[in-house]
């Protein structure tokens, strides 16, 4: 397994963690690690994005905008 792969892989599982226990922080870092991983020049790293992101989509409640 190639050394970005293994970054991604720890990468999601730190993500999932954060979202599981961290509460608004987690969230906070969860979000944080996608956004940034979304902007790699590695397609490794933005799959890894995507799959944080569909993670998060799955245990967290919707973000609702500010009136």
């Amino acid at each position: 397994m190639p050394w970005i792969e293994i970054i991604g892989s720890l990468l999601v599982q730190v993500a999932r963690i954060a979202i599981e226990f961290g509460g608004e922080d987690g969230k906070g870092l969860a979000r944080g690690v996608k956004d940034l991983l979304s902007d790699s020049d590695f397609p490794a790293l933005r799959r890894v994005a995507r799959e944080i992101g569909d993670e998060a989509k799955a245990r967290l409640p919707r973000r609702s905008s500010p009136r």
